[in-house]
């Protein structure tokens, strides 16, 4: 497992996703969000969607019909809320998420 530290950068209602601080990577995909409490208690609050791309376009100024773009990684993740991916399971049952954060503290 890998393990990061970002923050909850953006929320985009719109999309109901959220974007964090933090880079992901291919296989990171569907990967655990957590959240750790003052308390120290850990919460699952998403899952991994994509990473953002950030992208550079080189242009040749004596010709320019000549131009690459190069694509790299941003730093920031686009991410499913917990609450959203218990819906697309069951949206008549949550009790996907307390089992879920029970297996999680076994884990650990």
């Amino acid at each position: 497992p890998v393990l990061r530290k970002g923050i909850i950068a953006g929320l985009n209602f719109k999309d109901c996703s959220f974007i964090i601080d933090c880079s992901a990577y291919y296989g990171n995909s569907g990967g655990a969000i957590l959240e750790i409490d003052k308390n120290g208690n850990q919460n699952i609050i998403g899952i991994v969607l994509r990473y953002i791309p950030f992208s550079t376009i080189w242009k040749n100024n004596r010709e320019p019909k000549i131009s690459h773009v190069e694509f790299s990684n941003s730093g920031y993740s686009i991410c499913a809320p917990i609450d959203k991916i218990v819906n697309l399971i069951d949206p008549n049952n949550f009790e996907y998420l307390s089992l879920a954060k029970a297996e999680f503290k076994k884990m650990n």
